[in-house]
């Protein structure tokens, strides 16, 4: 018996490590089918994780395209944005657009059932019918992106360098402005809220920079927001050298004390979007709590303002606006001041048209508060489609004590003086709190 063991035992490890080799071969042999499967193109849609899926939903079972209107809310936002992911070009790693952290504006300016950009969706080059038609949705991403574009410029679209920049300055309603501003039909916004180009990305190159402006015909403005532009100091240099001979500019200005308590709160809010958990674990905060934090920010041990924090030296216009005159001339800017503008929209939109020479469009009766007192732009147009501005986050805002702001006020006042006489204009901000 123990012979009969000893002569099997080999046999008996022969055997199983036989069936292993079976088994590794046969999942080598599936992992390699798979690799050469994605590899080669067998399958139309395009395998890229960080893009929402090309084609439109499809119904269960028979494989029919859906119409986008019956389609769930989720699937109609993924599919009306990847028209955009198209527009999109000389992407580089790192650096391809989130569609779903482009602007209520942007996410809204699509026609519902093709998902083309409404300005690109009437004209006469038939969009329409290249987009729904079934080779164009078969082909991959860059196939549809070169095909697409290559029919826009035939159509007299081309992505051109800006014509007009809204340089600053930050939490000053810019974001608010660029919401209403780009419903006029002859704004082609860039494909970004803010491009960063001139500050954050100037080593990418002026074409980089070109790829992320929307497409426009002769009759429109190519137009683009980054208020961060406004105070640094190397923008009106580059732009200059870069930018075409026409280029206009924007600046939105508040309260100097004002704007520096809102980007306060929007650099609060934005560090705690970066913590673990999110806005889901807010820190308890009461309007003095976080009034003494700021005055942490801007006040120096020695009891002075702290003229080193970045909130305080982006109020001093008069400082930056000079360094943009070494640049281009006074009546290249238009000013406008955010209460003002708050008073009456309609009003400064309309300065905005003559000042860049654009067909009359804004008018008072776009403008209504919605119900929850929010002002609110409506199109004119019969889907009288809604663009109100977002929500202030969910910090309170910060509430510095009398002093602090006494304080604060008696500071920028020499640098707002400098500041009207630069623009010739007036402005409001007392020390009346």
């Amino acid at each position: 018996m123990k012979l009969s063991m000893k002569m099997t035992w080999p046999h008996q490890v022969n055997s199983i490590l036989g069936n292993c080799n079976k088994r590794i071969l046969f999942v080598v042999v599936v992992i390699v089918s798979y690799v050469m499967y994605v590899g080669f193109d067998h399958h139309p849609v395009e395998r890229v994780s960080k893009w929402k899926p090309l084609n439109p939903v499809r119904a269960a079972g028979d494989g029919s395209i859906k119409d986008a209107a019956s389609a769930s809310k989720k699937n109609i936002k993924a599919w009306n944005s990847s028209s955009l992911s198209i527009l999109s070009e000389n992407r580089s790693e790192g650096d391809d657009i989130d569609l779903q952290d482009l602007t209520n504006n942007e996410k809204k300016t699509r026609d519902h059932t093709t998902g083309i950009p409404s300005r690109y969706s009437n004209t006469s080059c038939n969009l329409t019918t290249l987009w729904n038609g079934s080779v164009f949705q078969n082909l991959r991403l860059a196939a549809k992106r070169k095909t697409f574009t290559g029919m826009l410029n035939k159509c007299g679209y081309e992505q051109r360098l800006p014509d007009v920049i809204n340089i600053g300055v930050k939490k000053s309603g810019t974001t608010m402005f660029r919401r209403y501003f780009t419903q006029h039909p002859q704004i082609a916004p860039a494909l970004d809220n803010e491009v960063h180009f001139f500050d954050w990305k100037y080593d990418k190159g002026i074409e980089y920079y070109r790829s992320r402006m929307m497409f426009a015909s002769s009759d429109m403005l190519s137009y683009e927001k980054t208020p961060r532009y406004f105070r640094t100091e190397d923008a009106p240099l580059h732009m200059v050298k870069d930018l075409p001979d026409h280029l206009k500019f924007i600046i939105l200005v508040k309260d100097p004390v004002k704007r520096a308590i809102s980007e306060f709160r929007h650099e609060s809010q934005l560090k705690i979007k970066k913590l673990k958990h999110g806005s889901n674990h807010l820190p308890m905060s009461t309007e003095r709590s976080e009034g003494i934090r700021f005055e942490n920010e801007v006040i120096g041990e020695d009891g002075e303002v702290n003229s080193e924090s970045e909130i305080i030296d982006t109020s001093l216009y008069s400082k930056h606006f000079q360094n943009w005159l070494q640049y281009y001339p006074r009546d290249r800017f238009l000013i406008i001041e955010y209460d003002s503008l708050m008073q009456n929209i309609s009003h400064w939109l309309q300065k905005v048209e003559s000042f860049l020479g654009l067909r009359s469009y804004f008018q008072p009766e776009m403008f209504k508060l919605n119900n929850k007192g929010r002002l609110c732009f409506i199109s004119p147009q019969k889907s009288h489609k809604k663009v109100c501005p977002g929500s202030k986050g969910k910090l309170p805002k910060a509430k510095p004590s009398e002093e602090i702001l006494l304080k604060l006020c008696h500071y920028f006042q020499p640098y707002n003086k400098m500041f009207m006489r630069l623009t010739n204009m007036t402005f409001n901000w007392t020390c009346d709190y």
